[in-house]
């Protein structure tokens, strides 16, 4: 979602022409060359991008708007927990959990990567489980940030070592109600010469 301080680039040619730098000010608008104001906080990119295309085919006959991003505002997060480097953090209005963690050093040796903890005003509105991301590649829970928001890393859960005839053996952190069977898929399964019947 766009928000104050973003940058848009707006392009016009045919009739009219010319580059123009668009930044959202404090009341979420952009001022369009001779068209006026617009309101695009708020708006997704494609939102944003509609709209100033149709009211520029409108209202400048014989022209067309082609819009891109410029440069994305900053937003600040507080890291805090079993992280390598925690404190606060100035970073991309588009950064997610897991690059905030990478941006934070990574996480310290105590800490978990099945619960990390989003907070926003207070409440804990995501725990986000980075062994998703890291051993089955699912994103899904990997949530987008806003300025203010904690991210938090408790220590880690209980762990299990697993070794022999595994593609990756080490130890794993284990959520309740998991089985061998899960470990066994955390390793990324048993290779071609190991023996299940003797696991």
């Amino acid at each position: 979602r766009l928000g104050v301080g973003d940058e848009l680039r707006l392009m016009l040619i045919g009739k009219e022409q010319g580059d123009f730098p668009l930044i959202i000010d404090r009341d979420g608008s952009v001022t369009l060359p001779k068209l006026g104001r617009v309101i695009l906080s708020g708006l997704s990119f494609p939102e944003a991008k509609t709209l100033i295309e149709k009211r520029v085919n409108q209202q400048l006959i014989g022209s067309e708007a082609i819009l891109s991003m410029g440069l994305l505002r900053s937003i600040n997060v507080f890291m805090a927990g079993e992280l390598k480097n925690p404190g606060n953090y100035s970073i991309s209005a588009l950064s997610t959990l897991s690059q905030s963690i990478f941006i934070a050093g990574g996480i310290g040796e105590t800490g978990t990567y099945r619960q990390i903890e989003l907070k926003r005003k207070g409440k804990t509105i995501q725990s986000f489980d980075l062994y998703d991301l890291l051993l089955f590649g699912d994103n899904s829970g990997d949530a987008r940030l806003q300025s203010g928001d904690v991210v938090f890393i408790p220590p880690a859960g209980p762990q299990a070592s697993i070794s022999g005839k595994v593609l990756r053996p080490a130890i794993y952190e284990f959520t309740e109600g998991e089985t061998i069977g899960g470990l066994i898929d955390m390793a990324g399964g048993i290779v071609a010469e190991g023996n299940p019947q003797q696991t």
